[in-house]
């Protein structure tokens, strides 16, 4: 990787600089005022000459379109162990120094923040950990985070978060929010805990509107509910909107119940288009069915894209079978789908472990159609009678790399030696770098080009002609019946 840029690297970028980038889209009304955090306390206690006070105090008189700055502190931690911090304003941005170097802790007693605004509260450079909401009977929403209005998220990280219910619900174990963005931040191990007879659903996020992500991780989040196996639901997020996912990694999230990665499915699929580009889906679980992605939605494109290794106990109900990698299920209406230079592969169900099916649609009367743009695809097993012919089937073992740090701000699958999806692919959204590129740094010539020899490989990672990775450690392909 001697011509890599590694996770460590991106954090290390002046987070000045990437807010400055920013702003200049959305610059910061003349009448705005910031609000500096100068001390570690939980407490509600400041100056209002200086405007400098605790996290509380700052938050509690901030107008809405104002700024609190937490960068100058000398603490690592702050612990809100009195209750979520409430910020009733419609926008507040919230400023820390980084991810590594300062942590807001709710001591697994307290959810973070609470936003009762219809606007956006957005956060910036910081960590959120340890939060914990609960509703015995009713719904517990946002272990961490808990938004009425919107959220945006730049370089956060949010961690052991999580929404518990006794007999009601459980929805988001890190965030609830309306619509959610997230950029260059990670949701990592929270859990939505319908408790012993309640329902759960999305570990990571649960957004009612829409999702836009950018080089983000969502991984190793959980749903589930103590008495039951079939209860938990979305892992890693419930996704009810628009969908705008590029260069993301979503991960090792688990369901007990069904659908362990994405669901993206609408109360109004009508209305709903979903977007996945140069993004990895790999390695989630589901106790029940559909171990990788749900998509219920109008319009769904996944291009350039790799989704493997995820894994479904059950695949079959009522004659339909339901993939654990990729399933179409149009229920309420058709789906138009264009599927692009995408790798499906390994995506298995049964206890064993022995089953392997990557695409599959579940159609309930409506049908689910094939753009024309669809093509240069790599589906190694799939029961989906109108693939596009140019398919690349189950003669192929795609030879892909394990999951780590190649590179880039999330972790991905290189392609081996002899790959069959080097060279193979397409590009027609004219992507410049592949997953790992990182948008605001990288500049031609680029470190991960989306094209290395004058044509893309199938997948959401390009190999550099220059550097093959040889077949010395892979994960192979589950031997097909």
């Amino acid at each position: 990787m001697s011509l890599s840029r590694s996770a460590s690297a991106l954090r290390r970028a002046p987070l000045a600089s990437c807010i400055a980038v920013l702003w200049l889209s959305a610059p910061i009304g003349a009448s705005a005022t910031t609000w500096i955090v100068n001390s570690c306390s939980d407490a509600n206690s400041g100056d209002f000459g200086t405007r400098t006070g605790t996290l509380r105090f700052a938050v509690g008189n901030a107008f809405s379109g104002d700024s609190v700055d937490m960068s100058g502190l000398a603490c690592s931690s702050i612990s809100l162990l009195t209750g979520a911090v409430g910020v009733p304003q419609d926008d507040l941005k919230v400023f820390g120094p980084g991810t590594d170097e300062l942590v807001l802790s709710g001591g697994n007693v307290n959810q973070i923040f609470y936003h009762s605004g219809v606007g956006t509260l957005s956060l910036y450079g910081m960590s959120i950990a340890n939060g914990y909401t609960k509703d015995s009977a009713s719904i517990a929403r946002g272990g961490c985070i808990e938004s009425v209005g919107n959220l945006s998220l730049y370089k956060v990280n949010v961690n052991g978060c999580s929404a518990h219910s006794v007999t009601g619900k459980a929805r988001g174990g890190a965030l609830y929010a309306h619509d959610l963005r997230l950029r260059y931040s990670a949701l990592t191990s929270n859990v939505s805990d319908g408790g012993s007879d309640g329902s759960a659903q999305a570990g990571g996020a649960y957004v009612t509107g829409d999702f836009y992500g950018r080089h983000s991780t969502v991984s190793y989040n959980t749903s589930t509910n103590g008495a039951a196996t079939d209860k938990g639901f979305c892992g890693g997020m419930r996704l009810l909107g628009q969908v705008d996912i590029q260069e993301m990694t979503v991960a090792g999230n688990h369901a007990r119940g069904n659908v362990g990665g994405l669901c993206i499915a609408s109360g109004d699929p009508y209305a709903t288009n979903a977007s996945i580009s140069n993004s990895t889906i790999s390695g989630n679980s589901a106790s029940g069915f559909w171990g990788g992605i749900y998509a219920d939605a109008g319009k769904l494109q996944v291009s350039n894209s790799t989704i493997a290794f995820n894994h479904a106990t059950l695949a079959q109900s009522d004659g339909s079978v339901f993939s654990p990698g990729l399933s179409l299920v149009a229920r309420f209406s058709s789906i138009s789908m264009t599927l692009e230079s995408s790798l499906l592969t390994d995506n298995t169900f049964g206890p064993a472990l022995a089953s392997e099916n990557d695409l599959s649609t579940e159609t309930s009367s409506h049908a689910v159609v094939f753009y024309a743009g669809s093509s240069n695809n790599l589906v190694r097993a799939s029961v989906v009678p109108n693939l596009p012919p140019d398919t690349k089937g189950a003669a192929f073992c795609a030879l892909l790399g394990p999951l780590r740090d190649n590179g880039g701000s999330t972790p991905t699958h290189a392609l081996m030696s002899h790959s069959p999806a080097i060279d193979q692919g397409s590009n027609s959204l004219a992507l410049k770098e592949d997953q790992r590129g990182v948008v605001f740094f990288d500049v031609a010539p680029y470190l991960y080009p989306r094209e290395s020899n004058g044509q893309a490989d199938i997948g959401a990672y390009e190999v550099n002609q220059a550097d093959i990775v040889f077949n010395s450690a892979f994960d192979g392909c589950t031997p097909l019946p």
